[in-house]
This record gives C-alpha cells, structure tokens and sequence, in this order.
C-alpha cells in the first residue's frame, strides 16, 4: 500500500482506518492511480529509459515499478516493451492502424496460408 499516504497520516487512527476495508481499498486505488500518473510523466520525454533509473524517480522498488510498467503496457496506457535482459523500457508512439487480430484478419490470415500451402 502506499507508503507516502501511510506516512503522512498520524497517531493511533491509522491502525483503526488501516482495518475499514472501504477505507483501504480506496487508498489502494488512490495509490494506483499516483503511481501510474508518476510513471507517465517521468517516461514520457524518453523513448528508451532504464528501469532502475524510472524506480528511483517515483521511489519504487525495480520490481513495483516492472509489475505496474507492465499492467500498464497491457492496458494500452501506452504503447511499449519492457526489455528485461537490458534493464530497460521502449517506449513506441501509438500505433496508427489496430494491430489485434480481428475474426476478419484471422480469416484472411488462413486463406493466406491455405494459397501457400502445397496442394496435395
């Protein structure tokens, strides 16, 4: 959970919110959406940029900052590959025609390959 958000409340009333699930799971969320905000401005100058350089921006560890990078990437925010062997983030710019394959484009697809295919 957040410890910014945690660290700033005081005295013997956190433990008691600390138990209210709808106090926490909205501080959960609240924490989400920093850490993601956070995440785009320190990317968003950069086309490539170290992992470890992004976590000690936003006061993550590497692996938070992977794991949020990735959901992220998933979910479109934006478009990018995680490169795990160079410790490094490829950020793309938005892709201008729908990469997803679609029914029609698996269709297509497999009429491309039939026409290839040796005929027996």
């Amino acid at each position: 959970m957040s410890h910014v958000i945690i660290s700033s409340m005081s005295g013997a009333k956190w433990p008691e919110l600390q138990q209210d699930p709808l106090i926490r799971t909205h501080l959960t969320v609240l924490y989400d959406t920093l850490l993601e905000q956070n995440l785009i401005r320190v990317i968003e100058p950069y086309s490539s940029v170290e992992l470890s350089w992004i976590a000690q921006e936003v006061g993550q560890d590497v692996q938070v900052v992977e794991d949020k990078l990735s959901q992220m990437i998933l979910d479109q925010v934006f478009y990018g590959v995680l490169n795990e062997n160079e410790g490094t983030l490829e950020v793309h710019d938005e892709p201008t025609e729908d990469v997803r394959l679609s029914p029609q484009k698996l269709r297509q697809g497999e009429l491309t390959i039939r026409s290839c295919s040796p005929r027996r």
